[in-house]
């Protein structure tokens, strides 16, 4: 019994991971059909600044939710929304700094990462793309984790899923159908995060049980 409720939980979790993978094999194998190997390489030139972004988003989702999970166990419940409130609005400042500080500087980090006269304008495009929707990829994070502290670990999972799809199916549409390249793989990715930011929106206005957006000053 202790087991099936362990695995109900590490399940939602795990799949949660498994399809914020397919956002960048997605694009990889779109790009790489239907745009060409340069577009493929500057897609792995670019994502180390991606991986930097997520990192922003998990460090902060992570960190905070298990605080308000700490708050939950103290019968603090709208503590735990304080520490939800303050994780979005760090994220978003922190995506925000980051991405300023990489576009002044985007020419020198896109040649440091390896980037090449044939590669550089794919660089730039695919660069673009995520440092101006950064607070979405960031916000996305957050929502996930303190949706599932909240008790809806299958609902953190529904929201990733639904990204997911919606990444797949505007890829072929961009890519496959209207020949939009590497500009057309990176709008489809930041509409997939956006739609999972949406989703993740409903559930904390409609849906939610405990966790809910408050005055993110202490009481």
């Amino acid at each position: 019994m202790r087991f099936m409720k362990i695995l109900r939980y590490v399940l939602p979790t795990y799949l949660t991971a498994l399809f914020n993978t397919l956002y960048t094999i997605v694009d990889g194998l779109y790009v790489s059909y239907f745009v060409g190997p340069l577009a493929l390489a500057a897609i792995n030139i670019v994502y180390p600044l991606v991986n930097i972004l997520y990192g922003i988003g998990l460090v902060f989702a992570l960190g905070s939710s298990s605080l308000a999970g700490i708050a939950f166990g103290e019968n603090k419940e709208h503590k735990a929304s304080q520490y939800f409130i303050h994780a979005i609005m760090t994220v978003v400042v922190m995506s925000l700094i980051y991405t300023i500080v990489i576009i002044l500087n985007l020419n020198q980090v896109i040649m440091f990462l390896g980037g090449s006269e044939q590669t550089y304008q794919y660089c730039q495009i695919y660069s673009y793309i995520w440092l101006l929707f950064a607070p979405i990829v960031v916000i996305k994070d957050v929502f996930v984790f303190f949706i599932r502290v909240d008790g809806g670990r299958f609902y953190s999972f529904f929201i990733s899923v639904m990204g997911g799809i919606c990444n797949i199916v505007l890829d072929y549409l961009f890519i496959g159908i209207f020949p939009l390249g590497i500009f057309g793989a990176g709008i489809a990715t930041v509409l997939g995060l956006f739609l999972s930011v949406m989703l993740g929106l409903f559930y904390f206005v409609r849906r939610r049980k405990t966790i809910c957006f408050v005055n993110p000053l202490w009481d």
